[in-house]
């Protein structure tokens, strides 16, 4: 069976990468708010949205391909970079919307459209922020409760086939080590057992995984390279 890729926040630096290595073998479809100017291949569309119910609506019953495993995965993160007392209402709302507010409400559209389809949502993360932090009060808390929403989710919908996973990443390659200073990424490094970064194909094993597996629904699996 053939795997259907829905990518939300492909505009991200670690979500463009992912697609680089599965581009040769799935369909992808990527949801992003930004304008791209991207090659046409032939198994990859990209769709501009507002992220409404009823442009995500439209998009995902076009898409949605009941013939092969369909896997919805949420890219979704920002984080702030200032001092919390300095962050003003826009950006802690953005920082908010994006990372919290935005994936429980695509998943309720996806639900309500497919709740008896056997579907596959995965929800990236950080270990950094799941761990807790300084400097990041709104990011930790915002994927800490993403987490527990997608425990409920599994609960909940499980038996019907659904199956909500957490990756909960390191330092990566080629990811937000691009905006962090070098301080910050030497102090990750230091809080790991393996002190180097992590590569996107490890990513998509751990990604391969979980559409094989129907045991740990509901459980965040680390990609971080033992950090703590």
């Amino acid at each position: 069976m053939r795997k259907k890729y829905f990518i939300f926040g492909a505009n991200s630096a670690v979500a463009k990468n992912f697609i680089r290595t599965i581009k040769g073998n799935s369909n992808i479809i990527c949801f992003t708010s930004k304008n791209t100017k991207k090659k046409i291949i032939k198994n990859i569309k990209y769709f501009k949205t507002n992220y409404s119910t009823n442009s995500v609506n439209k998009i995902l019953n076009k898409e949605f391909d009941n013939k092969n495993k369909n896997i919805f995965l949420f890219f979704n993160a920002i984080s702030e970079h200032k001092a919390f007392y300095k962050i003003d209402e826009k950006e802690l709302t953005k920082i908010i919307n994006v990372n919290y507010r935005l994936p429980i409400l695509l998943t309720n559209i996806i639900i309500k459209n497919f709740y008896l389809k056997k579907l596959i949502l995965i929800y990236f993360s950080s270990s950094r922020a799941l761990n807790i932090d300084k400097g990041i009060a709104l990011y930790g808390s915002t994927k800490i409760g993403l987490e527990s929403f997608v425990k409920s989710m599994a609960l909940e919908y499980g038996n019907l086939g659904l199956n909500f996973r957490v990756v909960s990443l390191g330092l990566i390659e080629g990811g937000l080590e691009k905006t962090i200073t070098e301080e910050l990424k030497s102090s990750i490094l230091k809080r790991s057992s393996i002190t180097k970064k992590i590569k996107i194909e490890e990513i998509h094993k751990i990604v391969e995984f979980i559409v094989r597996d129907t045991t740990g629904n509901g459980s965040t699996i680390k990609c971080d390279n033992g950090y703590f």
